[in-house]
Order: C-alpha cells, then sequence, then structure tokens
C-alpha cells in the first residue's frame, strides 16, 4: 500500500493555495474522473495530508468501455485505479456527486456475481484472491473466504471485536485482540451488518480535500457510504502479510471496498482501503474474462444477446468453403492468395419492440490471430449460397443464413465472429467462436 513520503505542506490549508496537477491531465478518462480523483487524492499526492488513497496515485488502465444493459448503446465508460474502478453515469448531472460512482467490486468479488445490468448477473465464481496484505502470502483470507459469512450475524452494537478468521473460512475468537478498543459502532439494516468502530469513523471523517483548485477542510465523503457501499459482512481480525512482515489486521468487506484497520500502523494509515480495483480487473479480464469477450468468446451453438435487442447464435461453420463459393456462380472471382473463404450460418432472433431489419451482411464482421477486421463488404465473397436476409422481423422473430468472409487463411483455425452494429466506443462487442 503505496503512501506519500513529502512533507505536509499546512500553508496550502491556510492561505487557500492554488493546487497544481499531480499529473498530466491526459492520464484521466474524463473531466469528471479527474475531479473526483483531485477531491480526496490530490492532497495525499502532494503530501499535503498523511491517508489512504481513496482511488490510488493514477489510474492503472485508459479509460475502457463496459457492457452494462441498461447504459447508452450498452456500455459505459470506466477507469480502473489501485482501490476501486471509477464509473462514469452520463444520466446524472455534471454537479451531482452520483455522476462519477465506483462499482459494487467487493461484492461481486465475494459473490462471484458479476453484474453486467441493473438486474443481469452472471456467475464467474467468487474471487481466490487475496483481500489484504501480500498477494503471495498462502494464509490470508481470499474474498471467497468470505462468501460463507455474508449472512452471519450482526455482532451487537456496542460489543468489543474479538472475532478472528482465516483463510479456510474458519472463525474464531481471541479476547486479547480487545485491547485495541474496537466496537461494532453502527447496524446497517439495509444488509444487516454492523460496521466497525475505526471503519466508522473514517466513513464520516473530515480532512483536507482539493475543491476547485484550492485545498480546503472538508468532509471526505458526500454521506458515510458514497466510497464504500453498506457492509456485506461483519469486521474480522486476520493476520496477513504485508511487506513480508505478518500484521494483525482487521478486515471489513463492503459492497464497494474493503477496508482494513492495522492499529500498528502510523496515524492516517491505520484505516486503508485495499486494492479492490487492482484485484477486480485481474478477476475480470485475466483469471475469469467475461463470456463474450475476445478473450472467452461465445462457444460455437450458444447464443447471446447483442445490441438492438438481437440474440445471435452461430449454427455451423465451413472454414474453407472456396470451392462451394465458387460453384455458387461462375461470376464469383477466386480469393486472394493466402486468403480463403469463410462461411458461418448464422441465426438471429428479435427480442425488442415492434420490428426491425438485423443487417448481418453488413454488422457481422470477424478477426483472427492476425489482428485484422474482416466485414462481408471489404472482404465479401461474391455471391454465396443462402445469404442471411435483411428482411424485416417483428417480437420473436428469427432469420438464418450464411455470411461469408474473404479471410487469411492463417488465421481460419482460430477465427472469431463478432458484432459491430453501434459506431460508439462505448458499445462493448459480443465475440463467438467460430471453431468447432
Amino acid at each position: 500500500m503505496r503512501r506519500p513520503t513529502v512533507l505536509f505542506i499546512l500553508a496550502a490549508l491556510l492561505l487557500g493555495q492554488v493546487v497544481s496537477l499531480a499529473r498530466a491531465a491526459e492520464v484521466f478518462g474524463s473531466y469528471e474522473f479527474q475531479r473526483t480523483w483531485e477531491r480526496t487524492d490530490l492532497p495525499v499526492a502532494q503530501g499535503v495530508v498523511a491517508r489512504t488513497w481513496m482511488w490510488g496515485p493514477n489510474p492503472i488502465t485508459p479509460r475502457l468501455a463496459e457492457a452494462y444493459a441498461e447504459a447508452q448503446d450498452g456500455g459505459r465508460y470506466v477507469q480502473y485505479f489501485d482501490k476501486t474502478r471509477m464509473e462514469l453515469n452520463e444520466r446524472e448531472p455534471y454537479d451531482s456527486p452520483w455522476r462519477v460512482t465506483n462499482g459494487l467490486l467487493a461484492k461481486e468479488l465475494v459473490t462471484g456475481k458479476r453484474q453486467l445490468g441493473d438486474q443481469l448477473f452472471r456467475d464467474y465464481g467468487p474471487a481466490q484472491i487475496n483481500v489484504a496484505g501480500d498477494q503471495d502470502d498462502p494464509n490470508a483470507p481470499t474474498y471467497a473466504t468470505f462468501t460463507a459469512l455474508l449472512t452471519a450475524p450482526a455482532l451487537p452494537v456496542g460489543q468489543t471485536i474479538t472475532a478472528t478468521l482465516d483463510r479456510q473460512g474458519h472463525v474464531g475468537n481471541d479476547p486479547s485482540l480487545a485491547r485495541y478498543g474496537v466496537t461494532a459502532a453502527i447496524l446497517v439494516s439495509e444488509t444487516g451488518h454492523t460496521v466497525a468502530s475505526p471503519f466508522w469513523a473514517f466513513m464520516q471523517s473530515s480532512g483536507i480535500i482539493a475543491e476547485y483548485g484550492a485545498f480546503k477542510e472538508g468532509p471526505l465523503f458526500p454521506n458515510p457510504f458514497y466510497a464504500t457501499g453498506f457492509p456485506i459482512t461483519e469486521a474480522y481480525w486476520t493476520t496477513v502479510r504485508v511487506g513480508g512482515v505478518p500484521k494483525q489486521v482487521l478486515v471489513q468487506v463492503f459492497e464497494r471496498r474493503v477496508l482494513t484497520y492495522t492499529p500498528d500502523n502510523p496515524p492516517g494509515w491505520q484505516v486503508e482501503a485495499g486494492n479492490v480495483g487492482q484485484h477486480y480487473y485481474r478477476w475480470r479480464y485475466e483469471l475469469a474474462p467475461d463470456v463474450g469477450s475476445r478473450a472467452n468468446p461465445i462457444p460455437l451453438g450458444q447464443s447471446a444477446l447483442v445490441y438492438g435487442n438481437w440474440e445471435i447464435r452461430v449454427v455451423d461453420v465451413i472454414p474453407n468453403a472456396t470451392d462451394l463459393v465458387l460453384r455458387e456462380n461462375r461470376f464469383n472471382t477466386p480469393p486472394k492468395p493466402g486468403y480463403q473463404f469463410f462461411i458461418a450460418t448464422v441465426e438471429a432472433t428479435y427480442h425488442g419492440q415492434g420490428s426491425a431489419r438485423f443487417d448481418g451482411t453488413y454488422r457481422l464482421r470477424a478477426v483472427g490471430p492476425a489482428n485484422v477486421s474482416y466485414s462481408t463488404f471489404e472482404d465479401d465473397c461474391g455471391v454465396i449460397p443462402n445469404e442471411i436476409s435483411d428482411t424485416e422481423v417483428f417480437t420473436g422473430g428469427t432469420i438464418r443464413g450464411n455470411v461469408c468472409w474473404q479471410v487469411r487463411s492463417s488465421d481460419a483455425a482460430a477465427l472469431l465472429m463478432y458484432d459491430r452494429e453501434s459506431p460508439s466506443d462505448r458499445y462493448v462487442p459480443t465475440y463467438f467462436r467460430l471453431a468447432r
């Protein structure tokens, strides 16, 4: 967990000094992301205050588009930081604190259920990633450790917290931990869990913030649950390695964050936000990539809902359809040297309101290991058998037919089909495997 090393510049608070940017503005995916980061973390970056990063020293990814059913064009802009992910909610007013939110990442990591819409979830399994401390610590609790504790009863308010937890999820009790004076501070009715007293004090705290180009004193958060969400577990003491050194740490999982309390840390760093952003990005993009992503395409024969409320399925493929296409029409020309014709039989069912045309000969494209996109108009095959039609269909109607691309022969064995209907870069295309 990184900490600033420069001395406090308390004069900045007293004088209302104009602050400079901690880093080049272009690393932030939007002005709103930068403004949100600056409020709590610019004072930390410049050494004006000693406290945990709420986001991190800088973004760890560029701005990304991630699929979300209710968002414009089926996707929203996000950016990852050490501690969490920022999400741009463009339907919120510019001056609303909810225009930029951080997702329910910790909840998704614990439950394994990734949220792809207000009511759309997909199960990827709880994350086997350490919630705190060194990631190679074999004894630290993981997010999966907390899965069985989501329904554990709440500790009575005011009771001292001495419960312990190990990696396997065994809950014990160590009365000697009462020496730290940590109690259950408040019961949150929405989730039926209490918040540990150090965390509750932090969630309500004020301190030096950056607003409109100046340092000032103010609340860290618009409301106590803005950054963390509600608690989804009780707080437990555990032992984790930090920089190779075992430490006793109190851990509590909230919907959006994991908070830790390390009594022997310096003041300002006793309560810290875990690196949930790092952990979630690893889980989502490396360990359990989205079904329908290029890293984890929809298997042949399975269907997926794509832009425009169309459910599509690749029924069959003919990887080398060159002879078939040339026989279909005597005016068809052979593919270029090193290329071949590739046919996919596609089925599309409309689930939207009214009627629509699928336009499969335009929107369906392909890509292979060469990382070059193939379209049916720039890489066409000529006249093909049973070409998918552009017939108007109504709710529940299905069309079926072939699409064909002229592809590199070296790409054919690992070719993927993807849907690229919307020109917006916020729309996340769905990928389909074209290998049996």
